[in-house]
């Protein structure tokens, strides 16, 4: 196939997504990068598959908490996806995601909020109203809500989320992820910290679970239930 193959490039950038499975970041984005750059020599750096591998690096950063580094990437992800394949297409609609979480993260609270609504309407018009991106976009608009110290209008997001991915568990980690954002709604809002600290113990135990790299969340679990009275 040669270096400069669009294969190669496929499987540099899964190799990328297997050091981030394993919390190997630094790992995983020098890999994204190497299959960047090897797949825009093969078909252009306005390709789509380019759009993928960038939405990808922007994951690992994001994961990895780098939200200033992560930003440009999925910018330039999202720019490129549209122009080639359309706005309503339903790899935007994953990267606005990622966006979305990566804005909260910086403190862009408004930014944020107004991205995970654009990219909660792409996806439920282009992959339907129950599908596990769709649960994405609402962890994202409920985590960024309560971020933004509404916890009460971010109840009814998060609720959704819950409700899609305890239907259909996939990733343990992102339903822990609902599941803690929904803890903090329920006890900042008033409604009931009893429930809340039930949800917040459930994703410990997930976290607990986990490689090293979700040490952080384990953390701001623990820091979180050490502040809240017990049920």
């Amino acid at each position: 196939l040669g270096p400069d193959h669009p294969d190669v490039a496929e499987v540099t950038d899964f190799i990328g997504i297997l050091h981030s499975r394993a919390g190997r970041f630094a790992e995983a984005v020098q890999q994204h990068e190497r299959a960047q750059a090897t797949m825009e020599r093969a078909l252009g750096p306005g390709h789509n598959r380019v759009a993928e591998i960038l939405n990808n690096l922007c994951k690992a950063y994001k994961d990895w908490g780098q939200y200033a580094k992560a930003q440009p990437v999925c910018e330039r992800s999202i720019d490129i996806a549209v122009a080639a394949l359309g706005a309503g297409f339903h790899g935007v609609g994953c990267t606005r995601n990622h966006y979305a979480d990566v804005l909260c993260g910086q403190g862009k609270y408004e930014q944020g909020i107004r991205e995970a609504r654009t990219a909660l309407a792409l996806l439920e018009k282009s992959v339907g109203p129950k599908h596990r991106w769709v649960a994405a976009s609402l962890t994202a608009l409920g985590m960024c809500t309560v971020d933004s110290n509404e916890p009460a209008a971010a109840i009814a997001p998060l609720k959704r989320s819950l409700s899609l991915r305890e239907a259909k568990p996939s990733d343990p980690l992102e339903l822990a992820k609902t599941r803690f954002a929904m803890a903090r709604a329920l006890q900042a809002s008033g409604e009931g910290s009893s429930g809340a600290v039930s949800l917040a113990q459930q994703a410990r135990q997930a976290y607990a679970e986990a490689p090293e790299r979700r040490r952080g969340e384990l953390e701001a679990i623990d820091r979180w239930l050490a502040k809240v009275p017990g049920p």
